[in-house]
């Protein structure tokens, strides 16, 4: 029994040795787990600061990447555009875009942005060189992480490109607003032409009432003009009564407000009235022969054919385009040609004429314009446009409604336009059936029916430019001029 005592002691001392023993540890743990945290603390924050300072630079790339593409672009159009442009100017254009796209990263520091051409395989290339600044990064020593952009464009190969423009040139243009055009429509023609060797072709139709197919056109097969006609004869025994012996009394004059409206425009003046007390007296007739003379002239001025003829191209051999004698129109239009010079001349040369509107005479010449065949051959076939990947583009711009009716072939009544819309509307709807992509631009208007009706005009309300003052119609011409300007990005 006394020996069982002895190791039952034992065995109790060695369990209270080992308590103490693990409750020292205990003791001395929480300093171990301490060290040990501050040896992964580190890592632990550069995995975290790794982890966001990438999806944050990520994005910051993905942003300067798009403003490299869009410098890229920028400077490519404009060096393939210009032979005569430096690499140094297009290198210039690069940058300001470049640093336009950029200007809200503030956290970047961008030590290149270098621009080159590479005549021999025609290639236009951007590289962008510099840093972006680490949000968490910095707290382990890691302050920056590299950008290194790279981006090629090359010109797309030379395609069918063909725009006709309709462009108002009515009273309401007067002054300002038709100089505005002017710029606006020479700006697009600098973008989408080079002065030689071009495979775009471009032709203007002004156009007021009426539009001026040329006096060079009156014999052509597709129009139909009287001969002009100059005839005087004597007309015996014309009797006149005249009031030799009349008087005025009690007269009295005066000013009042007045005003008059021309092609929509509102004028508001002073009027100089007079009055008085008016005796005739006795008549007297006098009789003798007279010269008369009539004169009939063909200024180059067409009418419409008779609907659906005046909508639809074609059928000119028995509905011939007629030609309006005595009447004024704008400045003849000119078709489809590859020549800069002349298609800014043309420009230069629309002046305003005419005191009434009627859109579809624009709009439905620009159309002829496009089309193969008569009236103007200038057009590449669809079959070849659909070959090559070309276009075929109608630019329509008005600054108010439709004065006119829609009779034939004179479209001469004044009513509300809404015949003309409705012409319009079908003629829109015929280019656009032929696959024509149609850009549509209102100017300065405030009339939310013509706006309607030039949007639904518009392939698509992309297409479409509500253009309330100058600077926006210039702007208008230039997204179209981007539009129409195609370069791929091949890398």
């Amino acid at each position: 029994m006394h020996d069982n005592s002895e190791t039952s002691q034992d065995g109790t001392g060695l369990n209270m040795t080992w308590q103490l023993n693990l409750q020292q540890f205990a003791l001395n743990r929480s300093g171990n787990i301490a060290m040990m945290f501050a040896i992964i603390l580190m890592p632990m924050l550069a995995a975290a600061g790794m982890a966001f300072d990438l999806t944050y630079s990520n994005n910051v790339r993905g942003q300067i990447s798009e403003a490299a593409d869009a410098a890229l672009l920028a400077a490519s159009r404009a060096k393939a555009m210009d032979d005569k442009l430096s690499t140094e100017a297009a290198q210039a254009i690069a940058k300001k875009v470049f640093d336009g796209n950029t200007s809200t990263l503030t956290d970047i520091d961008i030590n290149q942005v270098k621009f080159n051409y590479d005549e021999t395989n025609e290639i236009f290339s951007i590289d962008i060189d510099g840093a972006i600044n680490t949000k968490i990064l910095s707290v382990v020593g890691r302050d920056t992480m590299p950008i290194d952009i790279y981006a090629e464009a090359k010109a797309a190969p030379p395609r069918i490109l063909e725009i006709a423009m309709a462009l108002d040139n009515t009273y309401s243009m007067t002054g300002s607003k038709l100089t505005t055009l002017k710029t606006a429509s020479k700006n697009l023609v600098d973008r989408v032409m080079k002065d030689t060797d071009n495979t775009t072709k471009v032709g203007v139709v002004p156009f007021s009432q009426y539009v001026n197919v040329g006096l060079s056109r009156r014999n052509e097969s597709w129009i139909d003009v009287p001969a002009d006609e100059h005839r005087s004869w004597v007309e015996p025994n014309v009797c006149r009564t005249s009031y030799p012996d009349r008087t005025e009394s009690n007269c009295r004059s005066w000013t009042e407000p007045c005003s008059s409206t021309r092609d929509g425009i509102t004028t508001t003046s002073t009027c100089n009235r007079r009055s008085c007390d008016v005796d005739n007296g006795d008549p007297v007739e006098t009789c003798k022969d007279e010269n008369r003379s009539s004169s009939s002239t063909w200024r180059g001025c067409v009418g419409s054919r008779n609907h659906p003829y005046n909508v639809e191209d074609g059928d000119y051999g028995s509905r011939r385009v007629p030609g309006l004698m005595n009447t004024d129109c704008t400045q003849e239009l000119t078709p489809l040609t590859d020549s800069k010079t002349t298609v800014t001349n043309a420009l230069d040369a629309m002046a305003v004429q005419g005191s009434s509107t009627y859109i579809p005479t624009g709009l439905s010449w620009a159309y002829r314009l496009l089309t193969p065949g008569a009236p103007f051959n200038e057009g590449a076939s669809y079959e070849d446009v659909e070959n090559e990947g070309g276009l075929k583009v109608l630019i329509v711009m008005s600054d108010g409604a439709n004065t006119k009716s829609a009779d034939y072939p004179t479209h001469n009544y004044n009513d509300n336009g809404v015949d003309a819309d409705k012409i319009f509307d079908e003629t829109c709807d015929e280019a656009k059936d032929d696959d024509i992509e149609v850009y549509s631009i209102a100017f300065e208007v405030t009339d939310p029916t013509i706006k309607t009706l030039l949007e639904d005009c518009a392939t698509s309300t992309d297409h479409y430019f509500n253009a309330s003052n100058a600077d926006k119609l210039v702007d208008a011409f230039d997204q179209i001029a981007d539009n129409l300007t195609e370069l791929a990005l091949s890398k």
